[in-house]
């Protein structure tokens, strides 16, 4: 769950939307482009999440379409009332 420290952190009304402006910088799917595919981000993802302690800095931000999207939180098991491990591999450190 976001607090509202690290909402506010995100959608700043001095800076705008980070969310929006990382989109901006990179505004197609990172998984993708390494595949040489371009597709238009659709969401940005935070590599490591906001529930583990990390911020919504830009080296914690990847830009996806929403399939890479979906398969990355299936892997991970964060969603889709899949449970995560402990053990879980993040494949973007």
């Amino acid at each position: 769950m976001v607090d509202q420290i690290s909402l506010k952190e995100y959608i700043d009304p001095f800076t705008g939307n980070k969310r929006d402006r990382y989109a901006a910088k990179h505004p197609f799917c990172e998984e993708c482009r390494k595949k040489r595919l371009l597709r238009p981000v659709e969401e940005v993802h935070h590599k490591l999440a906001l529930a583990e302690g990390e911020t919504h800095d830009e080296e914690n931000l990847v830009s996806l379409c929403k399939p890479c999207y979906a398969r990355i939180h299936a892997e991970q098991g964060d969603r889709w009332n899949k449970k995560a491990t402990n053990n879980r591999s993040n494949k973007f450190l």
